[in-house]
């Protein structure tokens, strides 16, 4: 866990080359409501968990943390490869979102 500020959060794919054949990008946060936002975005707390498609779980994100938007809920669904479909409601994000972390956990 960040407990100290600024930081850097992580997320594949990306410009630089990293572990398990992955390539992956960096993120600085320099504050507990930036990280909670990057993690809602899909971006990872350590450099192995991105590389190896895991998401932070919620209870990772501060409660106090806000509620992520439309555009942070694509932002998640495209990093996960997720085509994503401008149609789909918030609801429908969310459930894609939740079935590709399952799939991607077993």
């Amino acid at each position: 866990m960040i407990t100290e500020f600024p930081a850097l959060v992580y997320r594949c794919p990306g410009p630089h080359d990293g572990p398990h054949g992955k390539t992956y990008a960096t993120l600085p946060v320099d504050a507990p409501e930036a990280l909670a936002d990057a993690l809602r975005a899909g971006w990872h707390w350590s450099l192995d968990d991105a590389a190896r498609g895991l998401v932070a779980q919620p209870e990772e994100v501060p409660e106090d943390a806000p509620e992520p938007t439309r555009a942070d809920l694509v932002a998640q669904a495209e990093a996960l490869g997720i085509d994503v479909d401008g149609r789909w409601s918030e609801r429908r994000l969310r459930q894609e979102i939740d079935a590709a972390v399952k799939a991607a956990s077993l």
